[in-house]
């Protein structure tokens, strides 16, 4: 586990913002596969999982039993990934 998944895990946003600005590896993957992003989505950590995907987070990574990060949320995906998914849309 890296500083920037223990940062995610816990939902500290701003040191998630500084770990990511100083160049964390933003999708590193622990030993069970699973990236910053896959521990923000799973304790529901809204505004990490902002500033990770706006931050280039791969959404569609997968840990080692195959589940996406979004797989972990248990939120309303839709109000959480909007952004994401419009920024990507009109990036098309």
């Amino acid at each position: 586990m890296t500083p920037l998944h223990w940062a995610s895990d816990r939902g500290f946003t701003d040191l998630v913002s500084t770990l990511v600005k100083y160049n964390a590896n933003i999708n590193a993957k622990d030993a069970e596969g699973q990236t910053p992003l896959h521990y923000a989505c799973s304790c529901g950590h809204d505004e990490v999982i902002q500033v990770l995907l706006k931050s280039n987070a791969d959404i569609c990574a997968k840990d080692n039993e195959g589940n996406c990060t979004y797989d972990l949320y248990d939120g309303d995906f839709h109000t959480v990934f909007n952004d994401y998914l419009q920024g990507s849309t009109s990036q098309s």
